[in-house]
């Protein structure tokens, strides 16, 4: 019995470390046109991941307080960031495989203060298999490596 039940913990343990990531379907809370402004760069997959950092990037003028949060994810069908669902990272769960439930083409983070945060947002293929960090925050990137229709947080 005590072989057997060692042998039930071990498969269980295993199991939570290899399934890890986890595919999560998030709610979009609609759609910007926002990301189209911000300036443009390519970004493939084979740029790989960097640190598990986002740098600063281009504050929204007329903002008075300075603060980490809020940061969207604006994740669009279309290259240039035209036309943008946002997904809300605040309280996302980090090593966590979102699914966007839609192909995109471009990826966008909108933070408004533009200070950057200590952790990393990947645009993904499928079942993140591939991804690429988006390195900076207010400025658009069109993706190529694809399909992407994932991201994940990693701190």
């Amino acid at each position: 019995m005590r072989y057997f039940l060692s042998a039930i913990l071990a498969f269980a343990l295993g199991y939570c470390v290899v399934n890890s990531t986890s595919i999560v379907a998030p709610e979009a809370t609609g759609v910007t046109t926002l990301a189209a402004s911000f300036p443009v760069s390519e970004l493939s997959t084979e740029s790989g991941v960097r640190s598990n950092t986002t740098l600063a990037g281009r504050a929204l003028h007329g903002l008075a307080a300075r603060q980490e949060f809020p940061i969207d994810l604006l994740l669009c069908p279309a290259a240039n960031c035209a036309n943008c669902s946002t997904f809300p990272t605040e309280g996302l769960p980090k090593f966590t495989c979102f699914n966007a439930d839609f192909t995109y083409k471009s990826a966008s983070i909108s933070q408004p203060s533009g200070e950057g945060f200590p952790f990393a947002i990947q645009a993904a293929t499928p079942n993140c298999n591939s991804r690429a960090q988006l390195p900076g925050v207010n400025e658009c990137f069109n993706l190529n490596g694809g399909p992407f229709n994932s991201f994940i947080l990693e701190p």
